[in-house]
């Protein structure tokens, strides 16, 4: 079990550029500690990605995940965020923090 992401999170990018990032978007029907929930499908915060010797921005969007426990932020079902989640292949992004320390899921 793993603690639920939401907006605003810490995301540890693994990029030379910017090291981190937060999750950006979040269910506003589904709160934890007033925060929207984060989701697969949902973006990170756009940041820089080291590409040779350039930083060019990119906002990545959740992978898929093992989760149990689902939103519909879009009408369609999606799994929730948590903390060790990432956003894999396009980016090695891993949400690393939150502000969230009661909520759970598997």
């Amino acid at each position: 079990m793993s603690l639920i992401a939401t907006a605003g999170d810490t995301i540890t990018t693994n990029h030379g550029c910017d090291v981190t990032t937060t999750c950006l978007d979040g269910d506003p029907r589904v709160t934890v500690m007033g925060q929207p929930v984060h989701y697969v499908g949902g973006k990170a915060t756009p940041h820089s990605v080291n590409v040779g010797d350039k930083c060019p921005i990119h906002n990545p969007t959740l992978a898929p995940n093992s989760s149990k426990v689902f939103v519909y932020p879009a009408g369609a079902p999606t799994q929730v965020a948590r903390m060790g989640d990432n956003y894999s292949p396009v980016c090695t992004g891993v949400i690393t923090g939150t502000k969230n320390v009661t909520v759970f899921a598997y």
